[in-house]
């Protein structure tokens, strides 16, 4: 019987898709943390040292670092096409989000581009800013075309630097003209995607925008990353 319901077990996984451990077990145990509101990292000194830098946008929320259960549960969820357990954090994230949006804001996933989307099989940023647009009550649109380029995971930082704003282009420009945007992704590590998106929303006549992520990888939690990919883990961002 036990050998019956181990092969019944892995049909539903192999056919329908289970992943596992239900999404609320899997991210038992974390509790968000706030982080600086303009680059989202963990302020160890005040003030935040990246008072120094401008940014594109006027306020950023995270969920906390990028360390587990949010980091292991955000890289299944992106490479495993794992829906249920983004749907959870990207609730999580619109409720963390709620007190800085404004009236007539709508909702922005950071775009993928379209090749990547169908080779995994999932857009995990725009699960996840369905999931923010639902508790928000604002509705979700989806204004950027991405050219392929070469996933900003498998990038070193001054790769990551060879992204550029024309990689991204706004065919739906009626639709952020004037409107406050929350703008979603996964993991904000250098924030160059980030960035170039804002930039691309400003110059199309955006309103301000509020950059909502799931987690930073951020200097503090740089240990624990290394030891996810030294243990085999997952791609980071």
């Amino acid at each position: 019987m036990r050998k019956l319901l181990q092969f019944l077990n892995q049909v539903i996984i192999d056919w329908v898709g289970v992943h596992g451990p239900p999404p609320r077990t899997a991210m038992a145990g974390f509790l968000p943390v706030a982080g600086c509101p303009w680059c989202g990292g963990t302020v160890v000194i005040q003030p935040c040292p990246c008072i120094a830098r401008k940014r594109p946008w006027n306020r950023l929320v995270r969920l906390g670092p990028y360390v587990p259960p949010l980091s292991s549960c955000l890289a299944e969820g992106k490479y495993t096409a794992w829906p249920e357990v983004l749907d959870l954090i990207g609730a999580e994230l619109g409720r963390a989000v709620q007190p800085f949006v404004q009236s007539r804001a709508i909702v922005v996933p950071v775009p993928m581009p379209l090749v990547r989307r169908f080779s995994r099989r999932i857009d995990h940023a725009a699960v996840l800013a369905n999931a923010v647009a639902r508790v928000l009550r604002r509705p979700m649109r989806s204004p950027i075309w991405r050219r392929w380029s070469p996933p900003q995971a498998s990038r070193t930082a001054a790769q990551r630097r060879t992204l550029r704003r024309r990689d991204f282009r706004l065919w739906l420009p009626r639709a952020i003209r004037g409107r406050p945007i929350v703008l979603v992704d996964d993991v904000l590590t250098s924030g160059r995607t980030l960035e170039l998106v804002s930039r691309v929303l400003r110059k199309g006549g955006s309103g301000p925008i509020t950059a909502a992520v799931a987690a930073v990888a951020d200097p503090a939690s740089h240990q624990v990353i290394a030891q996810i990919i030294g243990d085999g883990g997952l791609p980071v961002a």
